[in-house]
């Protein structure tokens, strides 16, 4: 007997109703909307024929085979098999019963349709039907978005809908249908229109719908400010602009609400359409400007779409597609995308608590989990797209934390270019951009890291200080302007990576070009700032940025000597620096390579690459530090060589590479005190760690990036270097 057949002798198979089976030259076909399997046989179609009008789920495969030869059995067996493993079937459990049962005979007959369309996807129909038939929906609103939700309600089932009193004896013949069919269906009238609902006056509903309408964000504000009572739903749709947005639906326990995606919209938004929903929402009913509602098929086709996610939500027969996301409807062309919805740090009303990293238990020298240091360019391409497909979560363009890439226009030669554009906290929308010498994947990783130092220097999601710990304040941690010495307001979390013990940093440290600062007690830079895929790439980055800021001032007080590299002497180092040198030659640029000098004490190279622009009259720099001398002097060749391809692309394009680690610095002001060839050594990072606490510095490292950076895959801290003394 074959083993197939002995596996779902037992069970009851029910084909899925989008199965369809087709005779083949050899055999039979079975296929569905996105996959097939093919059964060869010369009896296989007249099987296959016989069969599956018995494969409905009232009858056991081991009765269906009573009376059939072993080897009929054994293809039986093969193909119920099959038919399982490829998800056209499903074993219906013996306890499920006849929907009549459940529904009783007048229900189950009018809404047969209703119960097969869950069948088809799950067990327990009739039960999962009965939910949503027994579930108290309240639909706000007074629309033909409104008018549609609740018609689609009643129409697939629901006994009981609250809606306006104007909508009301609109839906009279919707009633009439299943109530004279024994399926009885009521609505209940809502306060006056010109009553503010609240939740009391909800107080029957488990899942309340707000239908559009010029009132919606209002309504939707007030419900959401009120608090979601337990065991009940809010599931807002509104009008931004030319979009209308669908989602998403909020209860305890779930995370992002109807205020996440205004800020998030706010941030993306470019036709002004966020502006106005926030005009609506703060105004007076009837103060604010009145948005374009849908109407006709349009307004048919959301309003379903309202009814067919409470349909989801209460028979589990399908995710329900605003369960953490929004749909984005455009009104004029008809598009319609769904976005996830990911938990605005600054959200006063489900503002999600910053994650506690794991953190590091290895040295910094240690590659990324699964990455092979040994491998060539192509399989850094493939590492690279990996990564960038975890973090695309984080790009969206009406609801992500950044819009886009924004890369498509430039001619990747001889330097690989990323770009990404967001709104940074301020407000302002920007566009940084990267560089690779490989690969446009590597270069837009370096990009989303930049942006997510830029966004956290100005909006900081630390974690909050015990009151216990002792203080570091801005001048202990070298980062005083000078500007103002009254006491921090707010402290947070900063833990010292040689012994992990907690203390407490200004916030105004961790979002220097932030509102935490806007006294400027603290110099605003952007040293210090890390990110990336896991918590030993963000520290890795954000103490190199710390020590070459560092280095940079002592630079500027001139307690350091600068070398100047020849030139020629550069590009027989590595094939990498052989490849920068004679672009730079290619492309025209002059550029000039300055030694710090950071090797001398803390181990890590920190080098300045600057070149003068005579078209603007100014110095293009980048500022780079690596234990490894060759390392940081690619890193810095790089990044001004891809600013000059981009100002040779585009004479009027001044690219940004994310905040200055000095405002205002003038690289031509750098001075020069000797010439040397290039040969700097090489260390790593564990050389650094070691040699930092002979030099009096502690490393402290604060997590500043939100649950959001998080859910994408990224990691963003703020690493201080602190003066050691008594604590």
């Amino acid at each position: 007997m074959s083993t197939a057949y002995d596996t779902v002798a037992q069970t009851r198979p029910r084909v899925r109703h989008d199965v369809l089976f087709t005779r083949t030259e050899d055999g039979v076909l079975f296929h569905n909307a996105t996959s097939g399997f093919r059964l060869s046989s010369t009896t296989a179609y007249r099987l296959a024929s016989l069969l599956i009008p018995h494969l409905n789920g009232r009858h056991q495969v081991a009765d269906i085979c009573a009376r059939l030869p072993a080897g009929q059995r054994a293809m039986i067996g093969e193909l119920v098999s099959t038919l399982y493993a490829r998800g056209f079937a499903r074993d219906v459990p013996e306890a499920e019963v006849d929907p009549t049962t459940i529904l009783g005979p007048a229900v189950a007959a009018h809404f047969a349709t209703q119960v097969a369309y869950l069948d088809h996807y799950t067990d327990r129909a009739a039960q999962r039907f009965a939910t949503f038939r027994n579930t108290s929906v309240a639909v706000l609103g007074a629309g033909p978005v409104a008018t549609a939700c609740a018609t689609g309600l009643l129409r697939n089932g629901a006994a009981t809908v609250a809606v306006s009193p104007a909508v009301v004896p609109r839906l009279t013949p919707e009633l009439a249908e299943p109530n004279a069919a024994g399926c009885a269906a009521t609505t209940v009238p809502l306060p006056d229109a010109r009553t503010e609902v609240g939740w009391s006056a909800l107080a029957t509903a488990e899942i309340v719908i707000v239908a559009g309408g010029d009132d919606a964000p209002r309504d939707t504000l007030r419900l959401l400010a009120a608090g979601i009572p337990p065991g009940r739903l809010l599931l807002p749709a509104w009008v931004a602009g030319g979009r209308m947005l669908v989602g998403p639906v909020q209860g305890v326990g779930r995370t992002g609400c109807w205020c996440c995606v205004m800020l998030r919209l706010a941030d993306n938004d470019e036709t002004g359409g966020a502006g106005r929903v926030w005009q609506a929402a703060a105004l007076p009913s009837g103060a604010a400007p009145a948005a374009v509602e849908p109407d006709g098929p349009l307004a048919a086709m959301i309003g379903n779409l309202l009814a067919y996610e409470v349909f989801r939500l209460t028979t589990g027969a399908l995710p329900a597609e605003t369960d953490g996301s929004v749909i984005v409807q455009h009104l004029a062309s008809l598009d319609v995308l769904t976005e996830q919805l990911l938990p605005h740090p600054r959200c006063t009303f489900c503002r999600p608590a910053p994650p506690e990293p794991a953190w590091i238990t290895g040295g910094l020298d240690d590659p990324p989990v699964g990455a092979d240091p040994a491998a060539g360019p192509a399989a850094g391409a493939q590492d690279a797209l990996a990564q960038l497909e975890a973090h695309q979560p984080l790009l969206q363009p009406h609801l992500g934390v950044f819009r886009r890439y924004d890369d498509e226009r430039w001619d990747q030669t001889p330097i690989k270019v990323g770009a990404v554009e967001f709104t940074d906290g301020s407000g302002q929308r920007r566009t940084v951009a990267a560089f690779d010498v490989h690969h446009v994947a590597a270069a837009r990783l370096r990009a989303l890291r930049i942006a997510a130092v830029v966004n956290t220097s100005s909006v900081a999601t630390g974690i909050p200080t015990p009151h216990d710990r002792p203080r570091l304040d801005a001048t202990r941690l070298g980062l005083a302007s000078g500007w103002d010495d009254a006491a921090p307001d707010t402290w947070a979390t900063a833990r010292s990576l040689f012994t992990r013990e907690v203390v407490a940093v200004p916030v105004s440290v961790l979002e220097p070009f932030g509102a935490a600062n806007r006294r400027h007690g603290v110099e605003p830079t952007s040293a210090g700032g890390g990110a990336g895929g896991d918590l030993t790439e963000a520290v890795r980055a954000g103490l190199a940025s710390a020590l070459a800021g560092q280095r940079l001032r002592q630079v500027v007080f001139g307690q350091e000597t600068v070398q100047k590299i020849r030139f020629n002497t550069i590009g027989a180092t590595t094939p990498e620096l052989l490849f920068l040198t004679r672009s730079t030659a290619n492309l025209g640029v002059t550029m000039e390579l300055l030694d710090l000098g950071g090797q001398r004490d803390t181990g890590v190279a920190v080098l300045l690459a600057r070149s003068f622009d005579p078209g603007r009259g100014q110095w293009t720099y980048a500022l780079t530090a690596d234990p490894d001398w060759t390392a940081a002097a690619v890193a810095a060749l790089r990044d001004v060589l891809g600013q000059a391809q981009l100002r040779a692309q585009d004479p009027e394009v001044v690219p940004d590479t994310g905040d200055p680690v000095l405002v205002d610095f003038d690289a031509g002001t750098v001075p020069v005190h000797e010439e040397v060839d290039a040969g700097g050594v090489s260390h790593r990072w564990a050389d650094v760690l070691q040699r930092l606490p002979g030099l009096g510095c502690d490393v402290l490292v604060a997590p500043v990036g939100g649950a959001d950076l998080a859910a994408g895959g990224l990691v963003a801290v703020k690493v201080l270097l602190a003066a050691r003394g008594d604590r």
